[in-house]
């Protein structure tokens, strides 16, 4: 409930980091509901306010090599107009792709839990984020993937599902996930079941005229 009064402030302000680290370390927790409840409450937090919407975050905030690439509040800033504030802005940016990064293997544990729902939960969430957010697309997808294999027919087709719907979303990752599911299908340890459900998945890619390339 403190997240939509929260969000209102600055995400700079000492408030961002200590109910980011207080969150993230209840879903480090073994305690199941808490850390599926702080993984839906970090979901909230990260895609509502302060993930950037259309970019990927950026290390490096106080190496002027990364200055030309920098934002400050999603417009680009050039090197020789770095003032205070861009430095604050940029270390809290920083700071926030690191948290992200600890959050995405938090929710990659549990997601590999011998719990269903909260497998469930937080591969629904690991889509969210994937479907609404550019920033750890990659490890996303993957996790995504990944559960292809579960040993549950549930999770695993759940996969199926979801993936399909991202394409529908983002028609352009097409490419992105064929090959994500190609290196899933030849991983030596991937079993006969999984490899059914990644077969199944790339039946449901749709491919149209701008597809030829990827049909081939």
């Amino acid at each position: 409930s403190f997240i939509p009064t929260q969000g209102k402030s600055s995400p700079t302000e000492p408030i961002w980091p200590q109910t980011i680290e207080t969150l993230l370390n209840i879903t480090s927790k073994k305690g199941r509901q808490e850390s599926v409840m702080a993984i839906d409450a970090l979901k909230e937090l990260f895609v509502g306010y302060l993930l950037p919407v259309d970019r990927k975050l950026v290390y490096g905030c106080w190496n002027p090599l990364y200055w030309p690439r920098r934002y400050f509040h999603d417009r680009p800033i050039k090197s020789d107009k770095a003032t205070k504030p861009h430095l604050v802005y940029w270390y809290f940016e920083d700071a926030l792709k690191q948290f992200y990064e600890t959050y995405i293997a938090n929710i990659n544990r549990v997601m590999n839990d011998s719990v269903t729902h909260a497998k469930r939960s937080a591969q629904f969430v690991c889509y969210e984020l994937l479907k609404d957010r550019p920033e750890g697309e990659a490890k996303l997808l993957t996790m995504t993937i990944n559960k292809l294999g579960d040993i549950e027919p549930k999770i695993a087709s759940k996969a199926v599902y979801l993936v399909s719907h991202l394409l529908e979303k983002h028609p352009n990752m097409k490419a992105t996930v064929t090959k994500e599911v190609e290196n899933f299908l030849h991983a030596p340890k991937t079993m006969l079941r999984a490899k059914y459900y990644g077969i199944i998945l790339l039946n449901e890619i749709y491919l149209s005229k701008d597809n030829v390339e990827l049909s081939k």
